[in-house]
């Protein structure tokens, strides 16, 4: 018969969560544990914890702080795929074990593997710190009574009502993992990176260089003409209502609707306050690259952090680096190309 989690795998997942949302890291619980809250709970003593690639050493670092012990051994069952060969751990015969970057041995005979994210969810997009959003399409906390099921002998364990909330992946989610890891390693499966195209959101604030904001918005809807994916399919220039006529005069280029021989559609917009323009922005489906002008650079750190695209640029407009990753949001792409991005496709191209 299966066993319920134990109340020592909740009070440690929560009290871990906690840790991590104080450090401003961004995380999600995986594995069996996230499963007992929403399928069978099989009571395993694993808590499995998934973080940026970049943050492994932030988070180790945060959770040793707050006082759990970081196990060193090379010869510790945890770090073997095959387990079976520990009495302990020989529950897990024949069980999906993804060996952790790093893992803790805890109070109560809990084990807390961490996890790289491009090893368990390299798909999804770059991970958020805090809670999820109430529509968030991939996550939702452990406390969630609505979206998760009750308690249930052979089932699964319920909210975690009375213990702080962790961020898990929510049922369709988990399921559609379970699904991608299965064909992984039961086939050629391998992750792809796609960076396509979208729209483009261009900020001009009342504050901008207007002849350079000008010229920067003509350079991003024109270079590489068909050819550029961060300005393919639409580029929109949202412009604050008293500078129109200003911009009209101040350049060559035709700021009025006019019929296209091509699919780029260009819209120029008119907002009045910055939390407008940011859902005007964010209003699509889309999120490979923005811009936004602007002489104050505390407008342009809100700006960039609120806009959900993979690239965002502050007085000038698609100029790349090679040691930059590049990549988007949404529907705009999966993954990321250049900088650490390249290492880590080399590091599945040799699989």
């Amino acid at each position: 018969m299966p066993r319920l989690a134990a109340p020592s795998v909740k009070r440690n997942a929560s009290r871990l969560a906690n840790v991590l949302d104080d450090a401003h890291i961004p995380y999600f619980m995986w594995g069996w544990t996230a499963l007992g809250l929403m399928g069978q709970d099989w009571g395993f003593p694993e808590i499995d914890f998934v973080v940026p690639d970049t943050m492994i050493k932030d988070a180790a670092h945060a959770l040793a702080r707050a006082g759990n012990l970081i196990c060193n051994d090379p010869g510790c069952p945890q770090g073997r795929q095959d387990r079976a060969t520990s009495r302990a751990l020989v529950i897990a015969r024949d069980r999906f074990h993804m060996l952790p970057e790093k893992h803790f041995h805890l109070v109560g005979g809990n084990v807390l593997l961490l996890h790289r994210k491009s090893n368990i969810a390299w798909w999804l997009p770059d991970l958020q710190a805090g809670p999820p959003a109430a529509d968030d399409p991939h996550f939702i906390l452990s406390t969630d009574e609505e979206r998760l099921p009750p308690r249930a002998v052979d089932g699964p364990s319920g909210p975690w009502t009375q213990y702080y909330p962790v961020k898990i992946m929510n049922p369709g989610s988990f399921t559609e993992s379970i699904m991608i890891h299965g064909s992984s390693h039961s086939s050629n499966l391998k992750p792809v990176t796609l960076a396509l195209a979208g729209k483009s959101p261009n900020i001009i604030f009342p504050d901008a260089d207007l002849v350079s904001a000008v010229d920067w918005s003509a350079w991003g809807i024109n270079m590489n003409f068909h050819e550029s994916t961060s300005t393919k399919m639409s580029t929109a220039s949202f412009w604050p209502n008293s500078r129109i006529a200003r911009a009209r005069s101040a350049s060559h280029i035709p700021l009025t609707p006019r019929r296209l021989k091509c699919p780029e559609i260009k819209i120029i917009a008119k907002f009045s306050s910055e939390a407008e323009v940011i859902k005007q922005a964010n209003s699509t489906t889309y999120g490979l690259a923005a811009a936004c002008h602007t002489k104050d650079y505390k407008r342009a750190i809100r700006i960039t952090n609120a806009l959900r695209a993979g690239t965002t640029w502050v007085n000038m407009y698609n100029f790349v680096h090679w040691s930059v990753p590049f990549g988007g949001y949404k529907e705009s792409g999966i993954g990321r190309e250049s900088g650490e991005a390249v290492s880590e496709a080399l590091r599945w191209g040799r699989g």
